[in-house]
């Protein structure tokens, strides 16, 4: 993992990713081994870290494969935060905002498929009204990593004012068997765990969990 790391940095020198902490080598070996993976990591981590990686990293290993991310959030800011951030870098990527505050640059990147990771919000993201669904299944097997963050939000959350969240596991009847999904947070109470995975239909058996104590 450590050369995979030094031939991306090369490819992307804004990256300066020198060193990975061990909890974020073990999350990118989970999904690289075609697993999915629970990483549940303290606040100011890095998990971002680990979905920016790893198309970096299956590109290297599948012979320059051209892939997307696909990350919902609850958190608008965050998102917005993550986008100048890997943009910076040279990673092509676009938000799925309400319609009335779509740029048209982020617009016509998610129709034409030219973005490697993409953002949304679960209420926009399953908007009726709005085309988003159709062009994620348009991507086929272009799509290597579904990502949730916040994901304790699905059980906190998902039973009141944000109904979306609760929902948003119908994602994974719209991607190939091979999209990986990394399901990231930084609090799972362990009477949470079953519902996360059952929401985000989930095979447990399939489901590695990544964790580190922030007391530590």
């Amino acid at each position: 993992m450590d050369s995979l790391l030094i031939s991306i940095n090369a490819d992307y020198p804004l990256l300066c990713v020198n060193y990975l902490r061990e909890e974020q080598k073990q999350a990118l070996q989970v999904l690289l081994d075609g697993k999915d993976c629970v990483a549940v990591l303290p606040t100011g981590f890095g998990k971002s870290l680990i979905y920016g990686l790893y198309p970096m990293m299956l590109s290297k290993i599948q012979y320059e494969t051209i892939t997307i991310v696909l990350v919902v959030s609850p958190l608008r800011s965050l998102m917005k935060d993550q986008k100048t951030f890997w943009s910076r870098i040279g990673v092509r990527c676009a938000l799925i905002l309400p319609k009335e505050e779509m740029t048209d640059e982020d617009w016509n990147d998610i129709h034409s498929g030219d973005v490697q990771l993409l953002m949304s919000s679960p209420e926009s993201l399953l908007d009726d009204s709005l085309p988003w669904l159709d062009l994620i299944k348009s991507y086929k097997t272009r799509m290597c990593l579904l990502v949730y963050d916040e994901a304790h939000v699905i059980r906190a959350w998902g039973d009141d004012f944000r109904e979306c969240y609760s929902e948003v596991g119908v994602l994974r009847s719209f991607v190939p068997s091979t999209t990986r999904t990394l399901v990231m947070t930084a609090t799972l109470p362990r009477t949470y765990v079953n519902i996360v995975l059952e929401r985000l239909h989930l095979d447990r058996r399939r489901v590695k969990f990544v964790t580190k104590s922030p007391d530590r």
